[in-house]
Order: C-alpha cells, then sequence, then structure tokens
C-alpha cells in the first residue's frame, strides 16, 4: 500500500520547529558557558556573593565539572561546608570523558583533596545511647539519623537542632553549636514520661561531650610535659649559709586517668639538678669553712597528682584544675663536688668573690683555708658521697607539691594542654605539657 506523501507545508513546519528548538538548545548552552565563566571568573576574584547564582544557574542549564567546583568553593568560603562536600565527594566520583575539556579533568581531579579537606573541616556529631528505647527516633534539623554510632556532618558555627522521641520518654530536645574540626559526641538519656528520673539541670548538659565523661566513666589519658624547678637560695639558706637560686629543667611521660570533675595523674620525670661553683657553708661556721660546691646530678621522680577541675566555659574547652601531689625522688647520676676556697686578696669578704684552692697550702699563704688537718682536709674537687654510703648528697627524697593549680585547654575531645604550677618542698614548680586520649 502506497503512503500519503507529507504535505509541503507540514515539512515545512516541522522542519522550522526543529531549527527552532535547536537554536533555543544553542543559545541555552552559550548562556550557561556565558553565566559560568563569568561566575567562574567573580570566584577566583573573591566574590563568592556574586558568583554562586551564576554559577548555580550556568550548572542547573549544563554539568561542568570546572563549574561545579567552582561552586563548591565559594559555598565553602561561604560556610556551608554540607554543600561543598556533598559537591565534592560528587566530582571525586566522576571519570573523565573524552569530551572532558582540559579545566574539567583538573577539578575532577582536585575535587577529591577538596572532599578531604572538606571531611576534616566539617563537625560531625554523634550518639551513645546509654539504655534500649523503643521506637526511638533522633532527628538533626528534621533529618532523620539512621544509624545514631556513625557521626553526622553538620554545618561549623551554625545552631543545629537535635530532637530525639521514644516509646513512654518525654520528647528530648538540645541546640548543639559546632566548630570547625569538633567531634561531638551526645550522651542521650531520655526522661520517662511519668515516674521517671528528673529533668537534667542544664549545668549537667556538659556532660553530654566525651570531653567530659559521665560519672561512672573513666577514660585515660597518655602525654608528655616539660618541668622547671625554681630553688630559691633562702630555701638552701633554711639549712646552710651561702647558696644561690637554681633552675632545675625537666620533662617526662604521663597517664592521666580521668572522670566526671577530677584527673588522677601518675607522672614519671628526669629532672636535672645542675649548680655551677656556689659558695657553701655551714651555719656559724667559720669564714675559713667556705667551699665552692657545685652539681651535675640527674633524678629520676615518680608523682601522682589528685587534681579536681572545674569547667570554665559551657563547651568545657577551658578548665581549672587545683589539687596536690605527691612522690618520691632518685638521683641516678652525676655527682656532688666539693672544694675548699679562700679569699683572692687574703682578706675575708664577699665568699662569692672566693677562688677554689688547688690542694694544702696551694697557693702558698692561703693555708688557714687551704688546709690538711681539719675534717674537710681532702676537699679539693672531692666527690661527696650519697646518704646510703656516709655522705651528705641526697640520694632517695621525698616530693610534694601543694597546692598545685593550673588550666586545660580541650581544643577537641581528643588532645588537652595542661599549664601548671605549685609550690613543691624545695621551692615553685612549672610545667606545661600535652596529652591524647587513648
Amino acid at each position: 500500500m502506497r503512503r500519503s506523501p507529507v504535505p509541503r507545508s507540514l515539512r515545512s513546519r516541522s522542519s522550522a520547529t526543529a531549527l527552532a528548538c535547536a537554536l533555543v538548545l544553542v543559545a541555552g548552552a552559550a548562556h550557561a558557558q556565558d553565566a559560568g565563566a563569568r561566575g567562574i571568573a567573580l570566584a577566583r576574584q573573591g566574590k563568592c556573593e556574586q558568583a554562586i547564582p551564576l554559577l548555580e544557574q550556568a550548572e542547573l542549564s549544563m554539568h561542568r565539572p570546572a563549574v561545579m567546583l567552582a561552586l563548591a568553593d565559594c559555598q565553602a568560603k561561604q560556610g556551608d561546608l554540607l554543600a561543598a562536600r556533598e559537591m565534592y565527594h560528587a566530582l571525586a566520583a566522576e571519570k573523565p570523558t573524552r569530551k572532558s575539556t582540559g579545566p574539567d579533568i583538573q577539578a575532577i581531579q582536585a575535587a577529591a583533596r577538596r572532599a578531604r579537606d572538606a571531611d576534616d573541616r566539617a563537625p560531625t556529631v554523634r550518639f551513645e545511647i546509654p539504655e534500649t528505647y523503643e521506637g526511638l527516633e533522633i532527628k538533626v534539623d528534621n533529618t532523620v539519623v539512621a544509624d545514631p554510632s556513625k557521626p553526622m556532618y553538620l554545618n561549623p558555627n551554625i545552631t543545629s537542632k537535635v530532637t530525639a522521641k521514644a516509646k513512654g520518654y518525654k520528647k528530648y530536645e538540645k541546640d548543639v553549636t559546632l566548630a570547625e574540626r569538633e567531634r561531638f559526641v551526645l550522651d542521650l538519656r531520655l526522661v520517662r514520661a511519668k515516674g521517671g528520673a528528673s529533668e537534667p539541670k542544664d549545668g549537667d548538659a556538659r556532660r553530654d561531650r566525651r570531653r567530659r565523661p559521665p560519672d561512672d566513666k573513666w577514660v585515660y589519658w597518655f602525654g608528655a610535659h616539660g618541668r622547671g624547678y625554681v630553688i630559691p637560695r633562702f630555701v638552701m639558706n633554711a639549712f646552710a649559709e651561702g647558696g644561690r637560686t637554681i633552675f632545675a629543667p625537666g620533662g617526662g611521660l604521663d597517664l592521666t586517668y580521668s572522670t566526671s570533675g577530677f584527673d588522677l595523674v601518675v607522672a614519671l620525670d628526669a629532672i636535672a639538678y645542675h649548680m655551677s661553683p656556689t659558695p657553701i657553708k655551714q651555719k656559724g661556721a667559720p669564714d675559713t669553712d667556705w667551699e665552692l660546691v657545685d652539681s651535675s646530678l640527674n633524678a629520676l621522680q615518680l608523682e601522682v597528682d589528685f587534681l579536681w577541675n572545674t569547667p570554665l566555659d559551657d563547651k568545657d574547652s577551658w578548665r581549672f584544675r587545683y589539687g596536690f601531689g605527691v612522690g618520691v625522688g632518685y638521683m641516678v647520676a652525676g655527682a656532688l663536688r666539693r672544694t675548699q676556697a679562700f679569699p683572692a686578696e687574703g682578706v675575708p669578704g664577699d665568699p662569692y668573690t672566693y677562688v677554689p684552692c688547688n690542694g694544702p697550702n696551694d697557693p702558698q699563704g692561703t693555708w688557714a683555708y687551704c688546709n690538711s688537718l681539719d675534717k674537710d682536709a681532702n676537699h679539693y674537687r672531692y666527690k661527696e658521697e650519697d646518704w646510703f654510703h656516709g655522705g651528705k648528697r641526697p640520694s632517695l627524697f621525698p616530693w610534694a607539691t601543694l597546692p598545685k593549680i593550673g588550666l586545660s585547654y580541650l581544643p577537641s575531645k581528643d588532645i588537652a594542654f595542661d599549664l601548671d604550677v605549685g609550690l613543691s618542698l624545695s621551692g615553685l614548680m612549672t610545667g606545661f605539657g600535652m596529652r591524647f586520649l587513648l
């Protein structure tokens, strides 16, 4: 059967329609390319407020990786890390095609790195649920949390509303505002609708953060610290004349057991009790008994600190710590050396100007100071024995710090910086440390 020919007028109309559609598509593509180019240029100038509408228009009209990357970068700069993170991951999953331009291929390659950075910057919240609640549903800004144990990404410095409901319990509501890179763990405890536990106090909200464990839970920190011990001259003068103020540097490792409001710290330190030649003699002894004493002693010190802490802000990022410490030290290396001294001018005076004797009556005429007849006749670079061998050099010694106060700063739940100061048996103790949650 022979087909009827299409009327010429209808063919002309169809061709015109197709041509018009093609022209519209070409014009739309050209307009999208123009908007994308202008948006990318504005984004590179840092004018994201002007760039975002153009980039969104271009991306909706025709997808291009270079445009999408510029849009994601602007969203990140404007603080919308969630939108930026989603676009970065979508771009990173794309595969370049034969039609991909150089800028598009570069955008796809850069997206993976940007996605990792967005994952690191965007704060997260996850939930610890100590009880089983029937029909529990958790929402963050009306988005249902599918798996409470997995971190959920949020935008930084923007308040999000957390709600939770379960059968037989009151509705839970909490506003959460997190900083960049913060990893927030919310201890979700619901209150029974009737006859249940009392409503938590506002001050107890700090326990939501894993930075501050619940009352019945211990967490463990491992860290390192530096120490500085200032031993004033007047402490030495309690036992002898002369002496000087010395600074004994040290440092060590510590293990902290923390629960709500209390830290138990066990620390092992190495301390250098070094002192340059210093005039010292017994109280009331004659001027001829001055000796120059120098020290190269090194000690190991075991200390246990009992520290209570009080939060200084709502986020529990800053804490004031106070308490005391006790311990014991042992001199493991070095020596305490004593040398008889005499006035260089031969006339008694300032012992800090005295010089060491070379030996008995050496130099000539110094027999009153550099003699060989009294109890310290052999004190010429004499190495003092320790207490266990009849000498005066301390070997095993007690340690105590009271009070011990300080500040702790927790930039995240896993890291803490501690600044301490205290009064010890021998003087002033100062310290700075860093610890990590185990």
